[in-house]
Formats: C-alpha cells, sequence, structure tokens
C-alpha cells in the first residue's frame, strides 16, 4: 500500500510529503486527521535550520508518547512533539532543543517532490521572517 500524501505550501511553493505510516503510525495518523492546517510558520531559535507551528488542538493532543523518537531532524522531513503541540520541518542540519536543552520528536512526514525549492523558502525565512504554511491532504 502506497503511503498517504500530504501537500505543504510556503510562499506560494508547494511540496509533497509522504507521512511515517509504518514508523510513527498514531502520531501519523492523528496529523491526517487534523488536516487542512493553516498556521504562521516561524523559524526556530535553538534548533538550527528549521522552521516550526504550532497547530490548533486537535487529534495530536492525544498521542502524548514518543514513537520513534528522535532528537537529529534531516531536511525535508517533518517532525512533532508529543501531543502534536508543535511541528517542525528541517531545511538544513537540526537538532531539536528547547531553552533547557536536547529532546525529542516524532517523525511523521519526508517531503519527496519539489524539497530543494521548497526548502529554500524555509532557508530564507532566518532573514524574511514569518510566513503562512498550509498543509492538506494530497490526492
Amino acid at each position: 500500500m502506497m503511503a498517504r500524501r500530504i501537500r505543504l505550501e510556503v510562499d506560494g511553493v508547494v511540496a509533497i510529503a509522504e507521512l511515517y505510516e509504518a514508523l510513527s503510525p498514531r502520531m501519523a495518523g492523528a496529523f491526517w486527521e487534523a488536516l487542512p492546517l493553516e498556521a504562521t510558520l516561524h523559524h526556530c531559535k535553538w534548533s538550527g535550520q528549521a522552521c516550526f507551528f504550532h497547530p490548533e488542538p486537535g487529534p495530536m493532543a492525544s498521542v502524548t508518547e514518543l514513537e520513534y523518537p528522535v532528537c537529529s531532524i534531516y531536511p525535508g522531513v517533518v517532525v512533532a512533539r508529543p501531543s502534536g503541540s508543535e511541528i517542525l520541518i528541517a531545511y538544513g542540519p537540526a537538532e531539536y532543543r528547547w531553552h533547557i536543552g536536547v529532546d525529542y520528536t516524532t517523525p511523521i512526514a519526508r517531503i519527496i517532490e519539489n524539497r530543494d525549492a521548497f526548502l529554500s523558502v524555509l532557508a530564507r525565512m532566518h532573514d524574511e521572517g514569518d510566513k503562512s504554511i498550509s498543509v492538506q491532504r494530497e490526492g
């Protein structure tokens, strides 16, 4: 079975990502159920080359345990904090951190189409500031 796909859009640039349903079935499923999402995307302060947004409370709130915990986030990977309180997308070397140090997240998707153009938009946010992000089901 083919993985479910999502459509991410920032600043008019669209990327397609596949959910990590086998790796993180509960959080990936809850993320899918939360779609569509519209939010303000911010550049990370402590986590390196990544951007984040805070989704509205919804299905992800019930997923309080980590699945396949990671702190290093590879470019093009989308991760979530427990309870879905924060979603990050890395565009370069990133490691999930708070003001108190390293923490862990659950990987939920990876960008598979138009990755370079989309990650370039995220990289520009360091200088350009916040942007809107739209995440929808694809297909």
